[in-house]
């Protein structure tokens, strides 16, 4: 975990123990087995928040990068390549369309029907 990300978690920590609202709706907070906090729910739930960007922030920092787009983390494999959501069905749509007008050859490529020629963080498979 890098330095920035560790200043994440504890901001989102730090949000529990600021907490002084007395005039609303508490929730108790067991921050370990023997220390429990009482904070509002609208404090706690900024920090749950700022503690799911802090996860997102971590899973991100250890996933390689989109190779068509470059610019978000992979999240699945497709032909080789590691694409993220988007450019995942943007490459389906692509190949399938180029299949379409092959027509019943397309049946036996064995390579995607995409020019991965133009992606930006271009890695072969």
């Amino acid at each position: 975990m890098t330095p920035a990300t560790q200043a994440l978690y504890n901001a989102a920590t730090q949000i529990l123990h600021d907490c002084r609202h007395t005039d609303r709706q508490s929730c108790e907070v067991a921050m370990s087995k023997t220390d429990t906090l009482m904070v509002c729910c609208d404090c706690f739930n900024s920090q749950v928040y700022a503690r799911r960007a802090a996860r997102k922030a971590q899973l991100a920092e250890r996933l390689p990068d989109c190779n068509r787009c470059a610019a978000k983390p992979h999240t699945c494999t497709y032909g080789g390549y590691r694409l993220c959501g988007r450019c995942l069905i943007a490459t389906k749509r692509e190949h399938n369309t180029n299949a379409n007008k092959t027509g019943v050859l397309a049946i036996f490529a064995t390579r995607l029907l995409v020019n991965t020629g133009e992606w930006k963080g271009r890695v072969a498979p």
